[in-house]
């Protein structure tokens, strides 16, 4: 690479505009001493919608196919444009700039007849990501809570490469809010549509999960069980899964369990939250479906017993109770011998 810099630096009174795009930006390396006169715009406002479509550039170039689209699929059409959005909208490369639309997934979308499916996961794999949350234990829930700054997530050094990079760097994260204390900027992350964050953790549930074809069945099985609040079934459905999780790649842990409980919903489109903060502690995870809430409580080498009283004693569900759903408390234990859950118990408001 730094061979190749040189070139181009050599050959400057020939060269009108160069462009260089990649994935990684690294860090303290040498391959740019040779081209030292670069201009960084990857958060630059002015050049920040280039790489997809804002909104106004959909509607002024697709409105005509996606009204036909809407109509082909029986929808009204401001209810499929909001789908659209959900599913394909959300990256923002700079602070003040616009929303933008992945332009691959919008193109397949508009060529599939409108059928929403997670067409940009179909040009890569993000398998270095998953090794990396193997070997550092990542909770991407807990990622997603925290403020960095820019220097945090825009580069890494290539002997150490920084988790939170690389996920904004090849599109899994974006610029979800930002704030300034003491003049210095920090940003919020988040996944940027649903299409990516389904995708990913429907990547991760593969990755950690021998038996083919789960996803699609269990996607379909686990929303029928809990959207039909038959929780036995829905359970005897996480116990499968975790059964089928191989021995060697499991960390025994109350987190570890808990991070892939979180990443299980969150792939199959089920509404999730881990560690809810209460006035009284926090709730290991909450399960939300439109006519139910789900509060679940984990431990390790206990018993499910001890898990529901938990919930029970530090009243998790209280600030739950005006919602007008039905409330569900479930404890859960996890064996460190088998690495299976072994027992669960539920208790109904």
């Amino acid at each position: 690479m730094k061979g190749f810099y040189s070139v181009l630096k050599t050959c400057e009174p020939y060269e009108r505009f160069v462009f260089i795009t990649g994935v990684g930006k690294f860090l303290k390396v040498s391959i740019f001493s040779d081209l030292n006169n670069l201009t960084d715009i990857s958060m630059n406002d002015d050049h920040a919608t280039m790489c997809g479509y804002t909104e106004k550039e959909l509607l002024e170039y697709f409105q005509n196919q996606l009204i036909d689209l809407a109509k082909h699929n029986n929808e009204e059409y401001n209810s499929f444009l909001q789908g659209v959005k959900e599913w394909y909208d959300g990256y923002k490369f700079s602070p003040d700039a616009e929303n933008v639309f992945n332009p691959v997934s919008l193109a397949k979308f508009i060529e599939n007849k409108g059928r929403f499916n997670n067409y940009w996961f179909e040009t890569g794999s993000p398998s270095i990501i998953i090794k990396l949350m193997k070997n550092k234990s990542v909770n991407i829930d807990e990622v997603v809570k925290k403020s960095y700054s820019e220097d945090y997530f825009t580069a890494f050094m290539p002997s150490s490469i920084s988790f939170i990079a690389l996920m904004y760097q090849t599109g899994y994260l974006t610029i979800k809010s930002w704030s300034v204390t003491n003049r210095v900027t920090c940003y919020k992350l988040g996944f940027p549509n649903f299409e990516v964050e389904q995708s990913f953790y429907r990547r991760l549930i593969m990755d950690v999960n021998d038996i083919n074809g789960l996803c699609g069945t269990l996607s379909f099985d686990l929303r029928s069980a809990f959207g039909e609040n038959n929780i036995n079934e829905a359970m005897d459905l996480l116990k499968t899964f975790f059964s089928g999780i191989p021995y060697d790649i499991q960390v025994v842990s109350e987190k570890y369990y808990q991070s892939i409980f979180y990443s299980v919903f969150k792939s199959v489109g089920i509404s999730v939250n881990t560690e809810v903060k209460t006035s009284n502690g926090r709730i290991d995870a909450v399960v939300e479906t439109d006519k139910n809430v789900y509060i679940f409580e984990f431990k390790l080498d206990k018993s499910a017993e001890v898990a529901l009283d938990q919930i029970t004693n530090k009243e998790y569900y209280e600030p739950y109770l005006n919602l007008g759903k039905k409330i569900t408390l479930i404890g859960a234990n996890f064996n460190s011998e088998t690495r299976k859950m072994s027992d669960w118990v539920k208790k109904e408001l």
